[in-house]
């Protein structure tokens, strides 16, 4: 009688453990890799095309476009490079051998020349005129469409400690009914 009752409880223990288990591997967030700029986390990403396609994407977010280094060009060096040290690797368009382009002013037409977007970029290629891994301002031409552009999207605060903490919860929350709902042993 007591061999089977040690035979349960150790048995409901194990169940218990592999649910708690299987609930906290089961509530963790799927992992992105995210950049920090200024104690902010940004999700950036890219697409391919011209200033004159895209022009809602070019402005700060509380101007409604998707580039918060836009109009300073400090801050448009600060997340190219920390995109670089992220990757090194990335070539991002086929204008040139740079990083993707962080698009910080538009250059209006100034006589025969076309408008024009200043940016900046890390160098991934000696051929640019830059040594590799530095930053190299230029500028595109507003109607090239074959140039890779960075937009960045603040990330919300999280946290990895609140499935944990819920899983938590309801495990003991288990135990609990358990025991509420148990039959007393009968001692003869």
């Amino acid at each position: 009688m007591i061999a089977n009752t040690l035979a349960n409880l150790i048995k409901s223990s194990a169940m218990g453990g592999v649910t708690l288990m299987g609930l906290t591997l089961l509530s963790q967030p799927a992992q992105a890799v995210f950049i920090t700029v200024n104690s902010t986390q940004y999700d950036v990403r890219t697409f391919t095309g011209s200033y004159s396609a895209n022009i809602s994407q070019f402005a700060t977010p509380a101007n409604g476009g998707l580039m918060p280094w836009y109009g300073n060009q400090t801050l448009a060096n600060q997340f190219a490079l920390a995109v670089y040290a992220i990757d090194p690797s990335l070539t991002g368009n086929s204008f040139s051998r740079r990083g993707p382009y962080f698009a910080y002013q538009f250059n209006p037409a100034a006589g025969p020349s076309p408008s024009s977007v200043s940016v900046s970029s890390i160098s991934l290629d000696t051929r640019t005129g830059y040594p590799v891994g530095s930053l190299a301002p230029t500028t595109a031409p507003t109607g090239f469409n074959g140039v890779s552009y960075a937009t960045a999207t603040a990330v919300p605060w999280e946290t990895d400690a609140l499935p944990v903490i819920g899983s938590t919860l309801l495990f003991a929350a288990g135990v609990w009914t358990k025991r509420k709902l148990a039959k007393p042993l009968n001692k003869d």
